[in-house]
């Protein structure tokens, strides 16, 4: 999966923008501070659930070798 990595930053236009200056996205003014800092969060989100996968992944073959599968 390719995304723009690194920090995005919202902007109070309700522009997202990655640290190199490039747009990410924009939000509506329904709820824009909100949807911007979700949308701002998402690399570090992403990349949170990634780690997880892999130690859960890990987890489980784990548990089946102490279990003999």
């Amino acid at each position: 999966m390719e995304y723009t990595k690194g920090e995005w930053e919202n902007e109070e236009d309700g522009v997202i923008t990655a640290t190199d200056g490039k747009q990410i996205a924009s939000v509506f003014p329904r709820d824009r501070l909100a949807n911007a800092h979700l949308i701002a969060a998402a690399p570090d989100m992403y990349e949170a659930l990634r780690a997880l996968a892999v130690f859960l992944d890990n987890a489980f073959k784990a548990l089946a070798k102490a279990e003999g599968k």
